[in-house]
């Protein structure tokens, strides 16, 4: 005992009688609770900033020591509850200051505690304050699915008006401005992330040059969050248009500085772990590619980004098709990615096309090309998307043996992309074209002209360029054995050279490679369709 004073202080120990008594108001727990009484009294601006001091004072779980201990149990759980309410004070009152960027911290706590109307109240809110009404409206389903359909408990008359006040954008849920003097917490910073939300519909709608042009503005504002944020978007559009002056490296150095600047922050390093995976796709190493999706994925999950849980799972499908993964087994993931969701997304649809026709389903994937077309178009009123829409309808057609309409497909796509300037698209798009052509007897020598003059950056894109320009095997050696059909497509033009010198045997020896490799993906119909009209054209 006389130890134990020494440390907390003779004062706190008390004599009394045969026994002693801890003076146990200096304690965290005593300290925790005099500021939440605080609080409740204060005016926002203070209220908030008690509020956070009370959060600080917890560093784990109370009375850890003694998790299993039946005596501890009651005082375990209402300081638990304790804390719980006072971290639903301290996002009220952020949000009533109009501070933003709460929406991660809030998803975690609600898949923590899914049964806490007033946190889903808060997630609604956050999201709606942040641009993100349909996400605001998917929050409310999803609590209804939990609270209504699960457990049998009607939803609070709290959440039903905040739905309705959602759907019909009423103004009392307006962010107040933000009172100067909050340090971080900027008055430009609604602005900044609306001008970000506006840029992603510019990328979305095609329009790159007035997303670069309200980036740049960000990047300027002297936010370094938002600045970082503004890069990230910069780069992913750079992947569209094309590298120039952007060469892949600095993109991925983007990826690693933003990964780290937003190491504390799902949201962001969902976007960095988007932009590394798409660097790797690029490089043709598509075993690190899937796992910086697959990282994107998560991260976006847990954040409830609803942009980059649809880019990061469209993107795990794109290195499912082209990457080693054996069709049955990557049509079986495409399918599950698309359940998570509970909507249906347009490269999902189209990558199940794909698959489905390697397998020989024609008709299924003409049928979901055709539901992608329409839920591009007519649904999510993005053009744009249209140009993946006539890819996957190229190669569909192509392995069902019309070439003329993968042509057509391939011209409609290569359009597409020269409208909005889209370099990587061109490129390819004009290279394949080309090589459709010659199967065709028709003059190509333009199209790959255009294809090597817009300079692709990737493995695909060189690959299709150096083919349509008469350097087959050159495209087949730059293609690495992760992404076997492009190698394999690459090697079948180089048979069709080959033969046109007259060299059979070496045609021969390329497009039994070829067939090796479309049947190791899993690919029947290429290996048995494809392989024989590999021939040169008359």
């Amino acid at each position: 005992m006389s130890k134990l004073r020494k440390e907390l202080g003779a004062a706190t120990i008390e004599t009394v009688g045969n026994g002693y008594r801890l003076r146990a108001g200096d304690v965290d727990a005593e300290e925790f609770k005099r500021l939440l009484d605080e609080a409740r009294a204060a005016e926002p601006e203070e209220r908030a900033q008690l509020l956070h001091e009370a959060e600080a004072l917890w560093r784990g779980p109370p009375l850890a020591d003694f998790t299993y201990e039946p005596f501890a149990q009651r005082a375990i759980a209402a300081l638990e509850e304790q804390r719980l309410a006072a971290l639903e004070d301290r996002i009220d009152a952020d949000l009533a200051l109009g501070r933003t960027g709460l929406v991660a911290e809030i998803v975690a706590l609600v898949k923590e505690h899914p049964l806490r109307e007033r946190l889903r109240a808060l997630q609604m809110l956050a999201l709606y304050r942040e641009g993100r009404q349909a996400e605001a409206l998917t929050a409310y389903r999803a609590a209804r699915a939990t609270l209504a359909e699960e457990m049998g408990i009607d939803l609070g008359p709290g959440l039903h008006d905040l739905h309705e006040k959602i759907l019909r954008q009423d103004s009392s849920l307006e962010s107040p401005t933000t009172p100067a003097g909050m340090g971080t917490w900027l008055p430009g910073e609604r602005q900044v992330a609306l001008s970000l939300a506006l840029a992603e519909v510019h990328l979305v709608l095609g329009q790159f040059g007035q997303a670069q042009a309200m980036l740049r503005n960000i990047m300027d504002a002297g936010d370094a969050f938002a600045a970082h944020a503004a890069r990230l978007e910069h780069a992913r559009i750079q992947f569209i248009i094309g590298p120039d002056p952007v060469p892949l490296s600095q993109i991925e150095d983007e990826a690693h500085a933003a990964a780290e600047y937003f190491k504390a922050d799902d949201a962001g390093r969902a976007r960095a772990a988007f932009l590394l995976g798409c660097v790797r796709m690029r490089e043709g190493r598509m075993t690190d590619a899937e796992a910086a999706f697959r990282d994107s994925m998560a991260r976006a999950d847990r954040a409830g980004h609803m942009r980059e849980r649809l880019a990061a799972r469209w993107m795990v499908g794109e290195v499912l098709v082209n990457g080693p993964t054996p069709v049955r087994d990557a049509l079986q993931q495409v399918e599950h990615l698309a359940a998570d969701l509970g909507m249906e997304v347009p490269g999902l649809l189209l990558h199940r096309a794909v698959l489905s026709a390697m397998e020989g389903r024609f008709d299924d994937a003409r049928g979901q090309v055709q539901r992608a077309r329409t839920v591009a178009v007519d649904e999510m009123r993005a053009p744009r998307l249209l140009v993946f829409v006539e890819a996957a309808s190229a190669s569909v057609e192509l392995m069902a043996g019309d070439v003329e309409a993968a042509a057509r497909a391939t011209r409609a796509r290569l359009d597409i992309a020269l409208k909005g300037e889209e370099r990587e698209n061109i490129a390819q798009a004009a290279g394949w074209l080309a090589l459709l052509h010659r199967r065709l007897g028709g003059d190509a020598a333009h199209l790959a002209a255009l294809s090597a003059e817009r300079a692709p950056f990737g493995v695909p894109g060189k690959a299709v360029s150096l083919a349509a320009n008469g350097e087959a095997r050159a495209a087949a050696d730059l293609v690495p054995k992760e992404t076997p059909s492009l190698r394999a497509d690459m090697l079948l033009e180089s048979a069709i050279e080959l033969r046109a010198r007259g060299d059979e045997t070496g045609a021969k020896e390329a497009e039994g490679e070829a067939a090796r490799l479309y049947r190791l993906k899993g690919n029947v119909v290429s290996a048995e369709r494809l392989v024989p009209t590999a021939v040169a054209p008359t």
